[in-house]
This record gives structure tokens, sequence and C-alpha cells, in this order.
């Protein structure tokens, strides 16, 4: 297994088969979708979600899916007081 960095906060592992279909693009603007952070983080979707309510993370609905900005998930791992 071969280890990528997508970003300077996550580091995640992969098979070499393995397609990485996120985060998604626009521009400079990296997306998120709560799915993917779900398996890559192995963290519930619940959770994820609970956690947008509480304002521990900062999201956005587009249509039906939330996504989070790589800015805002980098910020959530930067704040000491978060816990789960």
């Amino acid at each position: 297994m071969a280890l990528h960095s997508v970003s300077p906060m996550l580091i995640l592992e992969i098979s070499d088969k393995e397609e990485i279909e996120m985060p998604i693009r626009i521009g400079e603007l990296k997306l998120y979708d709560l799915e993917e952070l779900s398996d890559k983080l192995q963290v519930n979707v619940r959770s994820l979600r609970r956690w947008i309510r509480e304002g521990k993370i900062k999201a956005k609905k587009l249509g039906v899916k939330y996504y989070i900005t790589e800015q805002n998930l980098t910020e959530y791992f930067e704040k000491s007081d978060n816990r789960g």
C-alpha cells in the first residue's frame, strides 16, 4: 500500500487500484462530501452531521448533500476543543 498526502492535515492509505474521488475541485476550492469523509476518516456519517449541527465543523448543503471545504476541515482539526 502506498501513502498519498491529500493535505498537510490528512494522509490517506490507499491501494494502487483504488481511485481517489475526493476532494471535488472547483478552481482552488476543495469540497469533501460526508460519505467520503466518513469512509476516509473512519467516522460515522451521523457523527459528522452532529458536529455540523453543533457548530463544531462548518459545512454547506448543496442539493441533498453536505460538503465541507478543505479550509473548514483544517480549522476543525486545529481546534483544541474538538473531541467528537
